[in-house]
């Protein structure tokens, strides 16, 4: 039963970073707490989602926007540290669901104006960087700054896909030394990653290819309204 509903956790994880880039901790979160202790599925979900953040960044690395990158990392895995200096001094659930609310805020900004602000310059850059490592590194939710500031760029969708999975990569790493650190990478995680890693793989290739057949502004609507449901389940976790 377990080994069935992790196996299942992945594939639709790995599906939906495939198709948007995004979400996937989340998702795989949700699933996995309903079978497994907290911890055990943090250091599952780690493991599991630095290998399809690997597989995703290898497979599209041809349009990584490295100078966006090159803007973001550095402060990014400053924050992680800072983020984990943090970590017993915050109240994370209110700042949880002052990160879901302003996700959403950002997610109706670009559904419904008939504008959206077009986010431009290294110093914003570097400042989703900080801001989602110290989150990454806080609470394990470092992704909403960083796709707000990649897709609110006029990028095509395989470029903002591409540059958030280098982005990731480098904060999921950091988390998992961090993980590995505390002791907190065990025989049992290591074990259903052999189920997790290839049903994320799966997913994540069917995602790929179905987002690919979306026009570009069908895909960042598509992406937007995500974006605010990702605000939601934040608000609710």
């Amino acid at each position: 039963m377990e080994i069935g509903l992790t196996i299942a956790a992945f594939v639709t994880a790995g599906f939906v970073n495939g198709f948007l880039g995004f979400g996937a901790g989340i998702l795989a979160m949700a699933f996995m707490t309903l079978s497994h202790d907290v911890l055990h599925a943090a250091g599952l979900v780690n493991v599991a989602g630095l290998f399809a953040t690997t597989v995703m960044a290898w497979m599209l690395r041809k349009h990584i926007c490295w100078r966006e990158v090159r803007a973001m990392l550095p402060t990014g895995l400053l924050g992680v540290f800072v983020g984990v200096y943090l970590l017993g001094s915050i109240d994370g659930e209110a700042m949880t669901r002052v990160l879901g609310a302003t996700v959403i805020l950002i997610a109706l900004v670009y559904l419904f104006k008939s504008t959206p602000p077009r986010i431009h310059g290294r110093g914003w850059g570097a400042s989703a960087g900080f801001v989602g490592g110290m989150l990454q590194g806080a609470m394990n939710v470092g992704g909403p700054p960083v796709v707000a500031y990649v897709y609110g760029r006029p990028d095509p969708p395989d470029v903002a896909k591409a540059t958030t999975q280098c982005i990731f990569l480098a904060f999921g790493t950091a988390r998992a030394l961090s993980a590995y650190s505390q002791g907190m990478l065990t025989e049992a995680i290591a074990w259903d990653f052999l189920a997790a890693a290839p049903a994320s793989v799966v997913g994540l290739v069917v995602g790929m290819r179905l987002s690919q057949r979306l026009s570009p502004e069908r895909f960042r609507r598509v992406a937007w309204v995500a974006f605010g449901l990702l605000g939601a389940c934040l608000m609710l976790t």
